[in-house]
């Protein structure tokens, strides 16, 4: 009796474990993504809310989508490529952790079916890139340069009156910097041709006027330190220092704050650019001028509107721009619009859209 009950027990844990294991067959594969996102660092507020808002609607869509971010690290992310290039995954969104490196990861991607869309910043030297999804960097220069010159009102200046500025360009390995710079020279060009704006720096050129040098980490540069130095060596009661071109937000905090605490005379004009919260603050305060908004949630929607266009295989939308020159092939461009938030209109544009909370100013 004792061997008959062993045996039934042997045979009904058999049978438990079969159905267990499904009788030894393997569990299914999970689903490969019909689209992977990849952003640099999810560290970052921003790309973090970029990244789920885009994950987000296409999932809303019905689509398989991966999500993963790169730490900034080059390498990992273009693992993550090759990984998503192997699962045959059909759209790969790329916002990249440096685009001057990752270009080699996206090799074979058009070959392997896999629709490559450089999300912000153009990937370089790849003729892989399918698409390019981003803000107008040459419109963004522009606001800048003409907020300049209507606040100073430089187009009615008296011929015995000229104006002083200093430029504040972005790191050297920063694409979108000189093509800021670029754009907001030359608004401003004709006002240093005749003599109505003047650099008492001399620190004219993209290069003079490079403020953090990642490459050689030169400490000395930084903005701060770099405006305390151009206050004290040539501005005073007698030079005025009128305004500031500053590339970017984070800039243009480091230059308000040394104006702040070194510059006498009356605050200058201040520009930037990511409409971060600290620049928002100082602009509702008048102390910073300026800034450029991007709102992601423009970038995302077209990204989103363009990718879902491929997985569906119909027509994309019309491009906003013919083309952008990568260094290997001119890619297909699509432009959203950069707005400029100042005093005036910081409360319409920020605090009603909700893209900040009155609370989070204070």
């Amino acid at each position: 009796m004792k061997i008959i009950k062993r045996i039934s027990c042997i045979v009904m844990t058999a049978v438990f474990i079969c159905l267990c294991s499904g009788c030894g067959e393997q569990p299914p594969e999970p689903v490969k993504p019909d689209v992977a996102v990849l952003f640099a660092s999810k560290e970052d507020i921003e790309q973090n809310q970029e990244g789920n808002a885009i994950k987000s609607a296409l999932e809303g869509a019905g689509y398989n989508v991966k999500l993963d971010y790169a730490s900034n690290n080059v390498e990992l992310q273009a693992s993550q490529i090759k990984q998503h290039l192997a699962d045959k995954c059909r759209v790969i969104i790329i916002d990249a952790v440096d685009a001057d490196k990752i270009g080699q990861a996206i090799a074979g991607a058009k070959a392997g079916g896999a629709c490559i869309i450089s999300y912000d910043e153009i990937i370089s030297n790849s003729d892989e890139v399918s698409y390019y999804v981003a803000f107008d960097d040459s419109k963004t220069g522009y606001l800048q340069g003409k907020y300049i010159a209507d606040r100073l009102d430089l187009d009615n200046c008296p011929g015995n009156v000229t104006y002083n500025i200093e430029i504040f360009s972005g790191a050297s390995g920063e694409v979108y910097s000189k093509r800021h710079y670029d754009s907001a020279m030359e608004v401003l060009k004709p006002y240093f041709d005749a003599g109505v704006l003047k650099v008492l720096s001399g620190d004219m050129s993209y290069a003079e006027t490079i403020t953090v040098n990642f490459e050689t980490e030169e400490d000395d540069n930084t903005a701060s330190k770099r405006m305390r130095r151009l206050i004290e060596e040539y501005y005073d009661e007698e030079q005025i220092l009128d305004a500031v071109l500053c590339v970017n937000d984070d800039i243009a905090q480091e230059v308000v704050k040394s104006v702040d605490y070194h510059y006498n005379g009356t605050f200058p004009v201040v520009t930037g650019c990511g409409c971060s919260l600290e620049s928002v603050k100082s602009i509702a305060e008048k102390k910073q001028g300026m800034t450029v908004l991007m709102d992601y949630k423009a970038l995302t929607g077209k990204t989103v509107e363009l990718a879902k266009a491929v997985l569906n295989n119909s027509s994309v939308p019309e491009f906003d721009a013919e083309s952008l020159n990568n260094g290997f092939i001119n890619a297909p461009v699509y432009l959203c619009e950069p707005v400029c938030v100042d005093y005036e209109n910081y409360e319409k544009l920020i605090i009603d859209t909700g893209y900040y909370t009155r609370r989070q100013l204070e």
